[in-house]
């Protein structure tokens, strides 16, 4: 759901870009995954010890969760409860210093529910109290922290969005941004180890704001400087490091991306991929951020082509495609040593899971 939000205005079309060099580059296929379009392998997070877990999607088009240790073994589990139809399924979106996975599954009524898998495997299953039980509402988590708070959202039986928060002892705490809309709502995406949460809400007009909620509940919002106010424009934070600086994009007056950092202490730094395209839904896309401020994501160029990227913590940017990525390289996550996880799509319109080495 994290990464369709951001990608509705594509339009993909093939092309190549150089490589940077030393780079290695790993695909990940789980056994089971199909090979048609919208099936296939998608790594989602990698926590410090390389430990990587995702999503794959099987010929039926019902989604299951992964976890793929450092050595390159695969382990693939279901939530019990979770659908076996089309759409339904597990999916895992974050892994911890630990291994602990969070994530979020589909039951047979497209009802979602969230879940914990401890590294030993047991799997704790939690629904936020308001949330509602109709189709495609329910609890989302997509965050956790190394010290086992998970963060997400949750949608309520009229279709309006919450966040929440989660701790390791199952005490839910749910929130709504400040200026929030009043059916447009918070979105939850990244948590600090102190237990600060980051995301965006809509205002009433349908453009973004990125917020801050401290461990103690308290909320501030910001807007990047060149946001759009109006609809589908504004400021998008994405995700959050350990130590609390986040990673996001914003849309400007024109729908053209740009990419930002916002340090722990509030300073927020906006950057463009030199090559990006400056037409509207094209631009520069962050999604993730490490420990020490190293981001990955995605750019669009003039052609509306899909390319990989990493901004170091010394603001030098390198783009990458994976090869065999006919479609797209979509890059989403990155730990401390800079090894960075995404998907990439084949000419059939198939994903596979990358892992990038530096």
């Amino acid at each position: 759901m994290k990464t369709l939000a951001l990608y509705l205005y594509l339009v993909i079309v093939p092309t190549a870009i150089a490589q940077a060099p030393g780079v290695t580059f790993v695909t990940i296929d789980v056994p089971g995954a199909g090979i048609g379009a919208a099936q296939g392998t998608s790594a989602t997070a990698i926590n410090m010890s390389g430990s990587i877990a995702g999503v794959y999607v099987d010929a039926g088009n019902v989604s299951h969760a992964f976890l793929r240790s450092p050595a390159g073994v695969i382990d693939t589990f279901d939530v019990e409860g979770a659908g076996t139809g089309p759409y339904e399924g597990t999916s895992a979106y974050a892994i911890n210093k630990s291994g602990a996975i969070a994530g979020y599954y589909s039951d047979s009524s497209d009802v979602g529910h969230g879940f914990v898998r401890s590294k030993n495997g047991a799997i704790s299953v939690f629904d936020v109290p308001d949330a509602g039980s109709g189709k495609y509402q329910g609890t989302y988590a997509f965050a956790i922290n190394d010290r086992g708070v998970v963060t997400g959202y949750f949608v309520d039986s009229n279709g309006t969005f919450h966040g929440f928060v989660r701790s390791a002892k199952n005490v839910i705490a749910t929130f709504d941004a400040p200026g929030t809309g009043l059916a447009e709502g918070t979105f939850a995406w990244g948590i600090s180890d102190s237990g600060a949460v980051s995301g965006f809400y809509y205002d009433a007009n349908y453009a973004r704001h990125g917020f801050e909620r401290s461990s103690q509940g308290d909320i501030i919002t910001f807007d990047a400087p060149g946001a759009g106010t109006g609809n589908g424009e504004g400021t998008y934070a994405s995700s959050m490091n350990t130590a609390g600086a986040v990673g996001g994009s914003y849309a400007d007056t024109n729908l053209v991306f740009h990419g930002f950092v916002r340090s722990a202490k509030g300073k927020l730094t906006g950057f463009d991929v030199s090559t990006a395209g400056t037409g509207s839904g094209q631009g520069t896309f962050c999604e993730g951020i490490a420990p020490g401020g190293a981001v990955t994501g995605v750019f669009i160029d003039e052609n509306s082509a899909v390319h990989g990227f990493v901004r170091s913590s010394k603001q030098v940017i390198t783009t990458f495609d994976v090869p065999g990525a006919a479609l797209g390289t979509f890059a989403g996550g990155i730990n401390k040593a800079g090894e960075i996880v995404g998907k990439f799509e084949d000419a059939h319109e198939a994903s596979h899971g990358f892992l990038r080495l530096p």
